[in-house]
């Protein structure tokens, strides 16, 4: 097998949000976003694909964020990147207005208070890069597929953006197929936040762990 990379366009809008509902599942039947807006699978893929349609940079709701691997034509993984901005609006922004708009006021605010408590303490650090939301599916697991997303991460955004220092993740605490490969790969956990009471109702653990990788020893010699 050998896998290429590539990043994501408005084809890939169906692989982007089954991406969106199957990382949050963890070992669970539901998504934390079926949860939190209490919808079908079908009605959540509905809204992201509104939301992903817009296709607006800066979070994990814009397509083009998305670094893809591929086997021949298909597409078996995928991960969503960006650099957090140092200034403007951030990535909380972008997906509270993405969000509210297409929900509609009377589903956004029925979800909002469930979106507070997911939202508590995920505070992203300006000029980082950014990862979220990775997925393998289940046919191509076991290939360290979402490592290999990361290195090229790394090396799209360091190209593009050579003053980066690091990068940073947050993880619901408890999916250890996905921590020991960042383990492996130099991430080191700098934080692990309690979620707030209902937070486990959500989410499939009791807390978040704040990842980050220094990026210099992915940067290529001046």
């Amino acid at each position: 097998m050998e896998l290429t990379f590539r990043t994501g366009t408005l084809d890939d809008i169906d692989f982007a949000t089954e991406t969106l509902i199957e990382a949050e599942k963890g070992v669970g039947i539901r998504s934390s976003w079926e949860n939190i807006f209490s919808l079908s699978r079908q009605e959540i893929k509905e809204l992201f694909t509104r939301v992903l349609e817009e296709n607006i940079p800066g979070s994990e709701f814009c397509v083009e964020n998305y670094l893809l691997a591929c086997d021949g034509p298909k597409v078996v993984g995928g991960i969503s990147a960006w650099v957090e901005p140092g200034s403007g609006p951030g990535s909380h922004f972008i997906k509270t207005a993405l969000l509210s708009k297409h929900a509609g006021k009377e589903l956004w605010m029925k979800a909002l208070p469930k979106l507070e408590i997911v939202a508590h303490g995920l505070n992203r650090t300006p000029n980082t890069l950014q990862f979220e939301d990775g997925y393998v599916i289940r046919s191509y697991r076991g290939n360290r597929i979402l490592s290999a997303l990361h290195k090229f991460g790394y090396r799209r955004y360091l190209e593009k953006y050579p003053a980066l220092t690091a990068a940073q993740a947050f993880m619901v605490k408890g999916n250890m197929n996905s921590t020991n490969p960042m383990v492996k790969q130099g991430w080191k956990i700098i934080a692990e936040k309690p979620g707030p009471p209902g937070f486990d109702e959500i989410m499939p653990g009791k807390s978040i762990l704040h990842w980050e990788i220094d990026l210099s020893p992915f940067k290529n010699p001046s």
